[in-house]
Formats: C-alpha cells, structure tokens, sequence
C-alpha cells in the first residue's frame, strides 16, 4: 500500500488491479478497475490478505477484447479471432471478464459475457491484431501453442496477456478457434504433438493401421455372427471442466 502513490504518478486512473500470480480470472471482479487511490488501496489490500501475494497494476483499456490462438514455432500461425461480447454491459469499466464471468454460471458476469467466434472485424484490423499477437508470442518464448488477450482503443490493439499454457479442454477458446479452422479436437492435439515432435527433431509418428482378414464361415456353421463396427471403438473420455478453487480469506487483523 506505501507504493500506491507511486503507481500513480505513472499511471493514470482507471487502473486495472489483479493477483500477480493467479490464473483462471481469480481475484478478477467489477472491483478490480479502480478510478481513485482510494479505490487502489482498497483492492490491493484485498488482493494481499486474500490471496498473499503482490498486485499487478495496469492501464485499464477500455475498448473491444479479442483472443488470439497462436500455433507454431518458427512460422507461427494465427487461428480465427475470437471476440469476448460486452454488449449487455452499459458500463464501461464492467467490460471485463470476472472470475464469475468465467465460471459461475449463474451469476449476472457470466450471463452478460459470451464470445463471439469468429470474431466480426475488418481485414486490416484482423492483420493489425494478428501481426501484434505474434510478436507478442515470440517475444515471450511462446512454444508450439498458445494465447494472446489483447485489447483494440482507437484502432490500436494492446496486449493484455500472453498465456502459453492456456486451457486445452474441448469447450475452452482454443478448441473453439481451431473448430472454426476446420480442425477438430482430434486434429488440434495432433497439430500440438506434431510441433513439439518437431522442435525436438523427432521423427513424426506414423497413424497405426489394423486389417482385419475374415474368413468366410464354413457351410453349416453355427454360432456365426457379425460384429457391428462400433465394437471397435472407444469412447472419449468425457472431460469435466470446474472451477480452480477460491483462495480462502484471510481476516484484516491478522495483515
């Protein structure tokens, strides 16, 4: 709390404040845009006694918010844009995605955000974002797969984030974005593996054949049935997606 006079000097209100090593949105809420020092104290002390860690304060960018999956290494790829929908939210610094906007089905965050994919925007916005996001991948050292959040103000895209370890499961934004590539799931983790086979100069596996060769009954013989093609294969395990877990608070009097 002593360095918020500092954070404001160089830089101006409305400020973004979240955890400084969480994931998931956790710690992000409505409270998390501050528009005083007042309000910034506030959320950094509520950041310190419940999640006992530093805060990361930013800019806060008001404007349209895009994500970006990136695939590749030295020629890395851009996936079809995904836009996160704000319009249900007349305010402004509410436009961003809580920790309930993401995973609390019930909650008015979640029912006022969706994603809109592939994303409505101009050709050249869509180079201008792409361009941002892999520079921003490739400065961080991204590795076969990842994911750029950014923000566009004035036509200008500012980079939120770079997630190199973001969310694979079937219904999360990468799965979506590479759905709308034409891949599907089978396709994306295959196009990961094939990467990371690549960049350790692993030779690419071969797809495994089975033939089966079916001798025709003998006549007269019993107990002779066909086996039905779905015999042979196997389900996908179903993927449960939850929730990380709530840091537990800890009481004002014990900071």
């Amino acid at each position: 709390m002593k360095r918020a006079p500092t954070v404001r000097r160089k830089l101006d209100f409305p400020l973004f404040v979240k955890p400084v090593a969480e994931d998931a949105s956790l710690g992000i809420t409505w409270a998390s845009v501050v528009n005083n020092e007042r309000e910034l104290r506030q959320q950094l002390r509520f950041i310190w006694q419940t999640y006992r860690q530093p805060a990361l304060v930013e800019q806060f960018i008001e404007g349209r918010e895009f994500n970006v999956t990136v695939l590749g290494n030295d020629n890395p790829r851009v996936l079809p844009l995904s836009e996160i929908n704000f319009a249900k939210i007349a305010d402004p610094k509410k436009r961003i995605v809580t920790f309930k906007g993401k995973w609390i089905e019930d909650s008015d965050d979640y029912k006022f955000t969706s994603v809109i994919s592939p994303a409505k925007v101009s050709e050249t916005l869509r180079n201008r974002i792409s361009e941002v996001a892999v520079g921003a991948y490739r400065a961080m050292g991204v590795r076969d797969y990842g994911r750029v959040d950014l923000r566009v103000m004035n036509g200008v895209p500012y980079v939120l984030e770079v997630n190199p370890n973001a969310d694979l499961s079937p219904d999360a934004g990468i799965a979506r974005s590479a759905r709308v590539a034409g891949m599907n799931y089978a396709m994306l983790a295959d196009e990961i593996v094939r990467l990371a086979a690549h960049r350790y100069r692993l030779k690419e596996p071969r797809p495994r054949i089975i033939s089966l060769r079916l001798k025709a009954p003998r006549a007269g013989a019993e107990g002779v049935r066909a086996i039905p093609v779905s015999a042979f294969k196997q389900k996908a395990p179903r993927v449960e997606r939850s929730a990380p877990p709530l840091a537990k608070p800890v009481p004002v009097g014990a900071v």
